[in-house]
């Protein structure tokens, strides 16, 4: 490798790896891996994560957070009450002292309403946290792609979703579920009467609908997709009609690209390119708004590995 180049290199290396790592300190606070999902469409909430390491001996609380990227931001979590997920406000959230918090999808975050703009992946946006004892803190916000589950790992999910419902999983393929209300937009173009990018936004509770996917390689060729979901029903005779919330069909999504309409729980997928496919599943009215719970898209995404 040439010297320039390899200079090159290792000062891009270099670079990405330190936004990556950006800190903020006040006190014997330190937040880091601040970051957002790139909202889709003309969706107006967000949500955003982050890590707070206490250094110090004494515990601290975060009070409030605001941005003016959002008209209101609030601190929620997910629980399970019988057996439902459900997104609640939390009025503080406890740093306790030597100790590590972080909001993470399926877990405490940052609930972001009335978004001025759209988060566009690869933007910052500025946020306010407030502490208890320590005070006042200004960080950036890094905004990553819809489908990202982590902090420099767009798309790379481990682990939680951020979902209402139950997780996906693949059998004969390498999957990662759990990656809730991440679909890719397609609401920036217009369709006549069509609402793309618009969402229907249901209150959580027993009557809010659920999505789970599961993807299992076909034995004569391809891929089978089943679509699992409750409090919602495939209408695919009332396609293009005016939308119900709790009624319509799904999209598919392949590597980020739209592949198709699913009117019903089985989809057959003749073939995905060599290499890592991430499916994504996005629940929508018949008039194509699509379908979110208490302000997050309802949406399920899969890796596949194919050799």
């Amino acid at each position: 490798m040439p010297r320039v180049l390899g200079f090159i290199l290792i000062f891009l290396a270099a670079a990405s790896g330190s936004a990556l790592a950006q800190e903020t300190k006040l006190g014997e606070l330190t937040v880091a891996d601040a970051w957002a999902r790139a909202t889709i469409g003309q969706q107006k909430s967000g949500v955003a994560y982050l890590t707070v390491t206490n250094e110090g001996a004494v515990p601290d609380r975060l009070l409030a957070v605001a941005t003016p990227a959002a008209k209101m931001a609030h601190l929620h979590t997910h629980l399970s009450e019988d057996g439902v997920m459900k997104m609640r406000p939390v009025e503080a959230i406890e740093i306790p002292a030597g100790g590590t918090v972080k909001l993470e999808p399926g877990g405490l975050h940052v609930m972001l309403m009335g978004v001025a703009e759209p988060l566009k992946e690869g933007e910052t946006v500025p946020m306010t946290l407030t502490f208890e004892k320590a005070g006042t803190m200004e960080i950036d916000v890094a905004v990553q792609k819809a489908t990202a589950m982590q902090h420099g790992m767009a798309g790379q999910g481990h682990g939680h979703g951020q979902g209402h419902g139950h997780s996906g999983h693949a059998a004969g393929a390498k999957a990662a579920g759990k990656r809730d209300h991440a679909a890719h937009g397609h609401g920036r173009h217009g369709h006549g009467a069509h609402k793309h990018g618009e969402m229907v936004d249901l209150p959580a509770g027993p009557d809010a609908p659920t999505l789970a996917v599961e993807i299992s390689e076909d034995s004569v060729g391809g891929w089978n997709l089943r679509i699992v979901t409750t409090n919602f029903t495939f209408a695919p005779e009332k396609v293009n009609r005016p939308g119900k919330a709790r009624e319509g069909h799904a999209h598919l999504y392949v590597n980020g690209e739209k592949a198709a309409r699913i009117y019903g729980p089985w989809f057959h997928i003749a073939s995905l390119p060599q290499g890592t496919n991430e499916v994504t599943v996005t629940l929508n009215t018949n008039d194509h708004r699509h379908i979110g719970v208490e302000g997050i898209q309802l949406s399920k995404t899969l890796e596949v590995e194919v050799p």
